[in-house]
Parts: C-alpha cells; sequence; structure tokens
C-alpha cells in the first residue's frame, strides 16, 4: 500500500492592482488587529458578520479607523436610450458581444471559497491582497454564495497562485479552481483545487512515468508531475500535482497490483 501526504506551502506580501505598495504602518496595525480579531471569533466558533467588520470602528492612539468604502453611482440613462428593447417572450437577449469582452477580461481567473468557518468576504479579500496584491492587475471579488474570484493579469501569475502551493485564510482552508464561463456560484457549489501530493517508499518496480500517472489518476485529474520525480533524483518519494474535487475526503493512500 502506498501512502499520500499533501504539501503545504505558503507565501505573502503587499496589496494593489498596479505594482507592490509601501503601506503606512498605521494601516499594517490596523490589518492585522482586524485579522486578529476575526481569527479569535473563528476559534471561539462566534460568528462575525459583514456587516459588522465592514462598520466597526478601530481606535487606534487619537485615530479612529474605518474600513468602509463607498463608490459615487454612474448614471446609464444616455446610454440605455440608445439600446434596443432586450426583452423577447420574457427572456432577455444578452450580448454575445459583451459575453465574450467579459470571457476575454476573466480568461485568467480563478474561483475559490474558504471551507470551515464562515469567514465575511471583507476579510478573505484583505488576506489574499496581502498574499498577492503585488501581482499586476490581481482583484479579488466577491461573486456571492461564499465564492469569490481572483482575477490575475497573465496565466503565469494565475499558475503561480493556483499550482504553487495548499492554501488558506485565517486558518481556513481554500480552495480554488479554474474559471469557465459555465461556472455559477451556489451554495453547494463543489470546488477543485491543485494539491501537490507524495508517494512516499513507492517500490523501485513502479518508478516509471506511466505507473505513476496511474497511480495520479486514481486520487483526481493528473496535472504536472515534478521535475524531479519524473528525472528519478529523489526515489525516496515520487511527488504529483493532481486536481481533486474538495468536497470528498483525500485517499490515506491505495494498493497496487500487478509488475511482479
Amino acid at each position: 500500500m502506498v501512502g499520500a501526504s499533501n504539501t503545504v506551502g505558503a507565501s505573502g506580501v503587499a496589496t494593489s492592482d498596479k505594482a507592490a505598495e509601501v503601506v503606512p504602518d498605521s494601516a499594517i496595525v490596523l490589518d492585522n488587529t482586524v485579522l486578529s480579531n476575526i481569527s479569535n471569533a473563528v476559534t471561539q466558533n462566534n460568528k462575525v458578520s459583514f456587516k459588522e467588520v465592514l462598520t466597526s470602528k478601530i481606535v487606534m492612539g487619537n485615530k479612529t479607523m474605518t474600513s468602509y468604502v463607498k463608490l459615487a453611482a454612474v448614471d446609464v440613462k444616455a446610454r440605455v436610450a440608445s439600446m434596443a428593447d432586450p426583452v423577447d417572450n420574457d427572456e432577455v437577449i444578452m450580448s454575445n458581444e459583451a459575453c465574450l469582452k467579459q470571457i476575454e477580461f476573466h480568461r485568467f481567473d480563478l474561483v475559490g471559497r474558504v471551507y470551515g468557518n464562515s469567514l465575511p468576504f471583507f476579510v478573505i479579500a484583505r488576506v489574499l491582497q496581502r498574499r498577492w496584491g503585488h501581482l499586476k492587475n490581481f482583484r479579488v471579488l466577491d461573486i456571492s454564495f461564499g465564492c469569490f474570484c481572483l482575477h490575475f493579469g497573465s496565466m503565469e501569475d494565475r499558475n503561480a497562485v493556483w499550482l504553487g502551493s495548499s492554501w488558506q485564510v485565517v486558518g481556513q482552508a481554500m480552495g480554488l479552481d479554474l474559471w469557465t464561463p459555465d461556472f455559477r456560484p451556489r451554495a453547494t457549489t463543489a470546488m477543485c483545487a491543485s494539491v501537490w501530493v507524495r508517494f512516499p517508499a513507492l517500490p523501485l518496480v513502479y518508478w516509471d512515468v506511466e505507473n505513476i500517472f496511474r497511480i495520479e489518476k486514481s486520487m483526481g485529474d493528473p496535472i504536472l508531475l515534478d521535475g524531479w520525480t519524473a528525472d528519478m533524483q529523489l526515489p525516496s518519494f515520487a511527488r504529483v500535482c493532481v486536481r481533486v474535487d474538495l468536497s470528498k475526503p483525500l485517499k490515506p493512500g491505495m494498493w497496487l497490483r500487478g509488475g511482479q
């Protein structure tokens, strides 16, 4: 029987949808205070509402700080006036051209969900902005039902996050998967994630790309094979990246048959 174990990694950095910016010490302290309070509430199984996080004020020295930001509304009357009637037999006819623009805009995006105790989107967004905000055009979008979208400016940045490591937000597991045009957020949406898995003490008779792929496929959809594994440079364990369904338990191991 071959065992499987997850490999866990972490990374951190700044915020902004351009380049990384220097954040004032007071803002960093505020972030740490908010995240610490949320983390404590989660640990104690207390529910923290989105409204409470947004409207709560934190006193720092002689300053009171709040996270709430309101954007100005956009007047669309002139644009709508020139639009043809989009309703046909109680159905709204969507613009294919507009849909294609959105598909192009989101082509490098990931969709995600945090598992475990419920966290307000504000907290999730702040943590992920601090972690990956240095990446070009990075944004975190709330798409409802506990799901969110991570926007990237390039495939390289997207893959660096998606295939880089396992993820957590304030101690809660987070699943990420590739965005597709037919993705629909639901409270019951099952999320998949790319997970690096080790097969320790794999017998040398099975140390071949063909057989390793067979083992990997029994766990999910194969994505990557570690370079050291492919070149047999570290035969103490094989390491692969597999896309797994997070709603199902990860197999602790599997029986291998044949070849002897």
